[in-house]
């Protein structure tokens, strides 16, 4: 008899609920068959029937990582997590195998997942920018070169995972994955590699999520993550957003929605520029997904810096800005931070001078 296959997504955005869900309706995969295992408490309007779970308490603001001080029961914490999490799984597998689809494999929770003993297939799908960058081997590259880690490497990961040696040796099992699926949302991934095979998903899911505002010919800043990411100071990203506004009021006259990232730690000192300057703004609902917004309207701008949403917003006929070049000219030092970016964003995102 056969074994069934349960299906388990790792979900931390809006935009890779919207990829699962577009690949269960593709695969017309039962939903009594799928659980979202999700991160950063995130929620949405989630279909019916569908298993929600979250990652248990232990891992980082992004969930992709340990959240753990360096002390002598770091040890012990590690291992209460990670069967924290297999309990997750398993209370949803029970005997059964699972296919995992995660968005990459470079990071400690979907290291986890993959080699969990009942994981037997991986597929990857579609997170955000990064998907659009030339190397896709990076999505999986810790993982496609775990089994060239040098000995004191596998000897340190097996110290650290002491009742979990099929994880740390699971090389072995990964040979079976490849090439790996890898589900996006529109042809203009088409970077081609021995080790994936690349799938694009015909209809993109879309929830109609009520809103009370009349999205049409609406204008949104995209707040991101910069100065949490290390790619600029604080105050000089206060200064380009502060030029920004300057060259917004003298050109437009609509309200400004200012959309923040989930990790954001300066919304008092970017909301106090903004109200300073006097703009007509607003705050972005955290809990309305920007990409639905995107993908039910018509004639939106966008403006940001290097956002996935830029990218997407001109992928679905918007019109995408990057503040990028008034960065370039104020501050010149941080151009290298900037430059590595996918060449359909600078084809597509528009700058704003």
């Amino acid at each position: 008899m056969r074994t069934k296959m349960k299906h388990v997504f790792f979900v931390q955005s809006c935009i890779t609920y919207i990829s699962a869900m577009s690949i269960i309706n593709e695969l017309d995969i039962s939903k009594s068959d799928v659980m979202l295992l999700c991160a950063r408490k995130f929620s949405a309007e989630f279909e019916p029937n569908l298993r929600v779970s979250y990652l248990p308490e232990g891992f980082n603001e992004s969930g992709f990582e340990f959240l753990l001080e360096s002390n002598l029961f770091s040890f012990l914490t590690r291992h209460k997590i990670i069967h924290s999490l297999d309990l997750v799984i398993n209370d949803f597998i029970k005997t059964q195998v699972f296919t995992a689809y995660l968005p990459h494999t470079n990071a400690e929770v979907l290291e986890l997942i993959i080699t969990h003993r009942k994981c037997k297939k991986l597929c990857l799908f579609e997170e955000g920018i990064v998907y659009h960058y030339y190397d896709i081997s990076k999505l999986f590259s810790h993982f496609s070169e775990s089994h060239k880690s040098s000995i004191s490497t596998r000897i340190k990961r097996w110290l650290t995972y002491p009742i979990y040696l099929d994880r740390t040796m699971a090389y072995r099992s990964y040979k079976t994955f490849f090439p790996i699926p890898i589900y996006v949302l529109s042809s203009t991934l088409m970077n081609p590699h021995p080790q994936v095979s690349i799938r694009i998903l015909k209809d993109t899911y879309v929830s109609n999520s009520p809103s009370n505002v009349t999205w049409e010919n609406s204008h949104i800043f995209i707040v991101g993550a910069e100065v949490e990411a290390n790619l600029i100071d604080i105050d000089d990203y206060i200064n380009v957003i502060s030029i920004f506004i300057e060259k917004y009021m003298n050109r437009v006259h609509s309200t400004l929605w200012v959309k923040f990232h989930p990790i954001q730690k300066h919304q008092d000192d970017i909301l106090r520029i903004l109200r300073h300057k006097g703009i007509k703004f607003a705050i972005f609902p955290s809990d309305l997904c920007v990409e639905y917004i995107l993908l039910l309207n018509i004639n939106i701008t966008l403006y940001g810096f290097i956002s996935s949403l830029l990218l997407y917003g001109a992928l679905w006929g918007h019109q995408s800005y990057t503040l990028i070049p008034i960065l370039e000219q104020t501050q010149s030092a941080y151009v290298t931070s900037f430059k590595n970016r996918p060449a359909i964003f600078d084809k597509l995102v528009r700058e704003f001078q």
